[in-house]
Order: structure tokens, then sequence, then C-alpha cells
């Protein structure tokens, strides 16, 4: 399977440990809030689960922790973050989830399958994100509910005083991702529904 998006975990980090480890503390960090927030949205226990773009399975290790009767399939599309959730969360001893290698805008999955779907940090990494949402979509039940959790880097270079050497840093990042296929200011163009 090929890849896509500006997003690979062996060609973005110089150290893939350092970078789990990151991934792992952003889930931490932002946890309680995202919980909250997909409770709001209508995620409830005992419902059927989807995680596109899974990565290390941090965050569904967090869903599986908090929801006792929830069945959730993962899908990512690296490889090496397939076989990394694969021995995660092995070790956790839970078999209420379903690890496999795919894309978001091709996932394979049966349509009308899923009550709720989580889509957290890939859009920004995706050469054409309307598939993704269109994917999304046709995977999900009758009035199921998709959570699309994303950024936009603008934001990074916000601060006070003010650093203005943070635009040159910030626009050479986003160049590279551009080129890579991946449009770091996706957070301005989405919208809650």
């Amino acid at each position: 399977m090929s890849q896509q998006g500006s997003y690979q975990i062996s060609t973005i980090a110089s150290n893939i440990e350092k970078e789990l480890d990151r991934l792992k503390a952003q889930v931490g960090l932002f946890w309680d809030k995202e919980l909250k927030h997909y409770k709001e949205f209508g995620l409830i226990d005992g419902m059927s689960v989807v995680e596109i773009g899974s990565g290390p399975g941090f965050l569904s290790e967090k869903i599986l922790e908090h929801f006792g009767s929830v069945h959730i399939t993962m899908m990512e599309i690296d490889p090496l973050l397939v076989d990394y959730s694969k021995r995660y969360l092995a070790q956790k001893h839970d078999t209420r989830y379903d690890i496999s290698q795919g894309s978001i805008t091709e996932t394979g999955l049966p349509e009308n399958t899923f009550d709720f779907a989580i889509i957290r940090l890939v859009l920004e990494h995706l050469p054409d994100p309307i598939d993704a949402v269109r994917e999304i979509f046709r995977i999900l039940k009758p009035g199921g509910k998709a959570v699309f959790v994303d950024n936009d880097f603008e934001m990074h270079i916000i601060t006070y005083p003010q650093i203005l050497q943070l635009r040159e840093l910030y626009d050479a990042y986003c160049k590279s991702r551009y080129s890579e296929g991946g449009n770091p200011r996706i957070g301005r163009n989405c919208r809650c529904l």
C-alpha cells in the first residue's frame, strides 16, 4: 500500500521512539477535553467506533479504558504504526478492537457500519480531505456521528511578546507540508455543524 499525505513517521521523525513518546504525550495532554467533546457529540458505551488514522493506538487505548463495552476498529495507513499499535495494545490484553492497514479515502470497510467515527489530526496531512470525509460518512450508520479533530498551525506562532522570526520558520514548515500533500492551515477551512 502506498503512503499518502504529509505524515509518515519514518521520514518525519529523526528518532521514532521520541516521536512515539510525543504522540502519546499529545493524547494525554488533550484527553480530558477531547473526551468531554466526544461525549457531547454522542459517544456512549456500547457503540461501534472507528478511528481512522489511529497511529500508534494511544487514543484508541484511552477510549477502550474509558468505555468498557465499546468495540473500536482502528485503521492506519503507515505499516510501522500498524505493527506498533498491534504490539502495544496486545500488552493491554483487551480484545475489543481490530487494527488494519488502509487509507482513509478507501477504507474497504462496509458501509453503514459504525455508530461513531473519530478522525484526529489526519485531514491536515491529506492532499484531498473531501474524499476522506465522504468515505467516513459512507461507513457510518444512518444517524452516526463523525468527529474531526484538526488544527491550524497559524496558532503556533501567536506569542506575546511577538517573535517575528517564528513567521519565517512557520512559512518554511507550511511550504514543506504543502509540498508533501498536506495542508497545515486546514483548521480555518473546517466548519462545525
